[in-house]
């Protein structure tokens, strides 16, 4: 890791390009998960129940891509 000195802007581009290119980025838009209304029906259910589903598996797709064999 480059030492953070936000005086020197070679150090700072530095810095934050490091840091961009371990940003994860999810393919798939994951919208807040929000509670379901105690009255919800089933039909509601299943579709606040497969919109978590997809956002976890869009999350789990972009974690599988960053991880490589050639990291320690």
């Amino acid at each position: 890791m480059i030492p953070l000195d936000i005086q020197d802007p070679v150090v700072l581009r530095r810095t934050l390009e490091e840091l961009e290119s371990k940003i994860i980025v999810v393919a798939t838009p994951i919208s807040t998960i929000n509670k379901l209304h105690p009255d919800a029906d089933l039909a509601t259910a299943v579709l606040k129940i497969n919109e978590i589903v997809d956002g976890f598996n869009a999350v789990v797709v972009a974690l599988n891509a960053t991880n490589t064999s050639d990291r320690p």
